[in-house]
């Protein structure tokens, strides 16, 4: 189980070497590694949709893994954040000895005051970034530097309210969309992964999200589905173009009731311990890293969740890939 003290000791050991593991193993060179390694720990065992990756030796050998596709009957098609849950496999009764748990937090770079207190937490959360935050690569250069992961939210469709600048909206043109992609994603340098902000409409347009994709693939970044809607083509498309893939399987609901967010949170870590690994994504608030922290100094009075690391991008892309590859 991660504590305190070792990741104060990864903390100032990613702070101290931050400069040079990022110029000798880039982002993109490292979690392409990442997802090899994920995807030969799970060789052999057969899932439902293919993920084909570039295995970069000779003349552009192929090899090919096999993910879990989402379970498109979860909820009826209602929105993943009308859900308590939507696991994408079933349930499997047996609790892992070592599990694994990604929490993406976001509105980092917003609130000085939030970022502090994002920064200070000790477990390695991955913080999630809007790309139109002022002074967004320095905030992420500060991040990484603290030793968490940075994902770049960019805008989609609203369901509610109004649109945010150059979002991404289902009735773009190709070009269109291309453009405003390109935008946000020059706006700041440092982040690893992107992540929609909204997208219940767009993301099911193929025709759409395949130049969006296709963009991702080309600078190598990593893409989270939300899963806010169950009719989302965007991860399919992702594995198509060889895009490095990861999906939110927990909503931390946006709520004012502390009980509520501690919740979520023993569920996500629930979730993790039944299938050896889950990811969560949340926004974070004073309540909700007041709830947080209060989870992480009791979670290990809980026998159910002994062995229950909460990890980064490093640790969580090969443990979801065993969750992905795992027998039926």
């Amino acid at each position: 189980m991660a504590t305190g003290e070792s990741y104060d000791r990864h903390k100032a050991a990613a702070s101290s070497s931050a400069a040079q593991a990022h110029s000798e193993f880039s982002p993109p060179r490292r979690y392409t590694a990442l997802f090899r390694q994920g995807g030969r720990a799970a060789s052999g065992q057969r899932s439902m949709v293919p993920l084909v990756a570039l295995a970069g030796i000779g003349l552009g050998a192929v090899m090919s893994w096999w993910i879990t596709a989402p379970d498109a009957a979860a909820g009826g098609g209602a929105p993943l954040a009308q859900q308590s849950a939507a696991p994408i496999a079933a349930r499997d009764d047996r609790k892992f000895e070592s599990s694994h748990l990604a929490l993406v937090l976001a509105g980092y770079g917003e609130d000085p005051v939030l970022d502090k207190r994002l920064l200070s937490l000790h477990v390695p959360v991955v913080l999630a970034m809007r790309s139109i935050v002022p002074a967004g690569s320095q905030k992420i250069a500060r991040a990484r530097e603290a030793g968490f992961d940075v994902v770049l939210q960019i805008p989609f469709d609203q369901q509610n309210g109004p649109q945010a600048p150059n979002a991404i909206l289902p009735d773009l043109s190709v070009e269109e969309a291309t453009r405003r992609l390109a935008l946000h994603l020059d706006a700041v340098s440092g982040y690893e992964a992107v992540i929609p902000q909204g997208g219940e409409q767009a993301t099911r347009s193929g025709s759409l999200m395949k130049p969006v994709m296709a963009e991702l693939a080309r600078r190598n970044l990593i893409f989270i589905d939300p899963r806010h809607s169950n009719y989302s083509v965007a991860a399919e498309l992702a594995m198509r173009l060889q895009v490095p893939v990861l999906r939110n399987y927990w909503f931390l609901r946006p709520t004012s009731e502390a009980p509520l967010i501690r919740r979520d949170l023993g569920n996500a870590a629930q979730d993790a311990r039944s299938f050896g690994a889950s990811l969560a994504f949340g926004k974070a608030s004073p309540i909700m890293l007041d709830a947080l922290e209060d989870w992480l100094a009791t979670r290990s009075d809980d026998p159910a969740l002994r062995g229950l690391k909460i990890v980064g991008l490093d640790g969580i892309i090969p443990a979801l890939y065993k969750r992905h590859h795992a027998s039926e």
